[in-house]
């Protein structure tokens, strides 16, 4: 495809990805480019997101008491789901018996990222737009489920909820980051 091709003789029909002028601007329900506030916000959740993944393996590690390749060959690659039914697996075994604070702790961790379902993935991979023409708030159009492809879903993001989410995912940075200092402290004697 020609990268200097004029979208306005595109041959495309329907309402997907159609770009149209409007009152002598440019108008694409699927903007190119997003105001700087929601890449910045996009990439702070994607980079708490990715160090929740690797500090939960860091405590599951801690847990089982596994050097760092043995900890990284049995958590390395795994999504957040996995990772938090890990940890609350863990929380129930015998591992901190004698730690009852630790297991509590390393089980409402666990839970507490079950819950954010694919927040990263919706983020990170999704189509920002707007619902229809004229309309100045960006969304979300969710493709993730085969119907959502032939009748997509449009989802109202704003910057006010992507900072509670950073928010929300810093709070569980914190509370694994301590967790890992407690069990260090309980587990190695430190």
């Amino acid at each position: 495809m020609n990268s200097n091709a004029d979208d306005s003789n595109s041959s495309a029909v329907g309402s997907f990805s159609l770009a149209m002028w409007h009152s002598g601007e440019y108008w694409s329900k699927y903007p190119p480019n997003l105001p700087s506030e929601y890449y910045a916000a996009i990439g702070e959740i994607c980079q708490r997101w990715a160090w929740l993944e690797f500090q939960s393996g860091v405590i599951a590690r801690e847990v089982l008491q596994l050097d760092k390749p043995a900890g990284y060959a049995l958590m390395g690659g795994m999504g957040m789901r996995p990772i938090a039914n890990v940890l609350e697996a863990l929380s129930l075994g015998k591992y901190l018996n004698k730690y009852p604070h630790l297991k509590e702790t390393l089980n409402q961790l666990g839970v507490q990222l079950g819950k954010l379902g694919d927040m990263r993935n919706e983020y990170a991979h999704g189509i920002w737009g707007y619902e229809k023409q004229g309309d100045k708030r960006l969304g979300l159009w969710k493709f993730k489920d085969p119907e959502d492809r032939m009748d997509p879903k449009w989802i109202h993001k704003t910057l006010s909820e992507m900072r509670n989410n950073a928010d929300k995912l810093k709070g569980l940075q914190e509370k694994a980051q301590q967790l890992t200092r407690d069990l260090k402290d309980a587990l190695r004697g430190k």
